[in-house]
């Protein structure tokens, strides 16, 4: 991988996936003579995921990590010698985003991704710029013990590794629940809400 390319995609942040295809130092050049072409990048971003990133109210990506992809732009503009790089933006889902990559339809990926050997063998990722873990969100009369969760709904954004480690934990511990499969965090936290409504209704 040449030093522009390493520089990229280390200027990036813990979801920062570059390339299109195998995550190899050829592919990585090829995006950037791409770039240098047409003097044009393609940022794929989720509007659903604050602080990391979310569609704010003039139509324009906004948070954390479009801030940190934003300065990646700046600093790859200015080794290009490309002062007038213009920057498209392609919403993207927890489920599709990486497809964004692999069919280039985007150059990076302004997302906040755990770095997955299964991810790496398709896409190149930046340092991480942030640990994190999951947590559960629920009613106040909810389960209060991981183990009350058999026979129960419990709602995660698919796609995602949060959803992965949940199946292995229930699992491990012999917990059977009924996963629900949310298309975005707002899907998922309204469907708590009508839940607990439900609930107070009863």
């Amino acid at each position: 991988m040449n030093a522009l390319s390493t520089k990229l995609i280390a200027a990036a942040f813990a979801a920062g996936a570059l390339l299109a295809g195998e995550a190899t130092g050829e592919a990585a050049a090829g995006t950037l003579d791409q770039i240098k072409q047409d003097k044009a990048i393609c940022i794929a971003f989720r509007e659903d995921a604050p602080p990391f990133s979310f569609k704010a109210a003039n139509n324009q990506p906004a948070d954390f990590i479009v801030d940190l992809c934003q300065a990646v732009v700046t600093s790859l503009a200015r080794q290009l010698n490309l002062p007038g790089l213009a920057v498209t933006y392609v919403p993207v889902t927890s489920l599709d985003r990486f497809d964004a990559i692999t069919n280039q339809k985007a150059d990076l990926l302004c997302e906040a991704t755990s770095a997955a050997l299964s991810r790496r063998a398709i896409v190149d990722f930046s340092i991480a710029t942030f640990v994190d873990g999951a947590s559960f969100v629920i009613r106040a009369d909810g389960p209060q013990d991981f183990k009350q969760f058999a026979g129960k709904k419990i709602g995660v954004l698919a796609g995602t590794t949060t959803e992965e480690e949940l199946r292995r934990a229930l699992a491990a511990i012999g917990v059977t629940a009924d996963i629900v499969l949310a298309k975005s965090h707002t899907e998922g936290l309204a469907s708590l809400e009508k839940s607990a409504m439900r609930s107070s209704l009863s």
